[in-house]
């Protein structure tokens, strides 16, 4: 259990004691989330599911950091008055850590 899940239980067992009691749909959803991370089968697609997501994430975070760098090379290059060359390096790292981000599979 993530300690994301464990903080939202840890909530709701303060609202709600009874919350997770026997039969409750908290409780037949935790019984669930435990049998499916059990499972084998579950466990062989999630795997395969991560590589394709790493690999994707990868094929679209290489081109669009090439161009990132491209970009800012070329304005610190032909627009030196607009931004210095340390800017365009911090600008180039700082947009390169958000594509990064926004393509990387462990932040999804």
């Amino acid at each position: 259990m993530t300690m994301g899940r464990k903080l939202r239980k840890r909530i709701i067992t303060t609202l709600d004691p009874n919350a997770f009691d026997e039969g409750s749909l908290l409780s037949q959803i935790e019984q669930n989330e435990a049998r499916m991370a059990a499972d084998p089968e579950v466990q062989r697609i999630r795997a395969e599911v991560a590589v394709k997501s790493r690999r994707e994430g990868t094929m679209l975070a290489i081109p669009a950091i090439l161009f990132n760098a491209g970009l800012w090379t070329a304005i610190a290059v032909y627009l030196p008055g607009l931004v210095k060359p340390a800017g365009a390096g911090l600008f180039f790292c700082m947009v390169s850590l958000f594509i990064w981000m926004a393509t990387h599979p462990t932040s999804r």
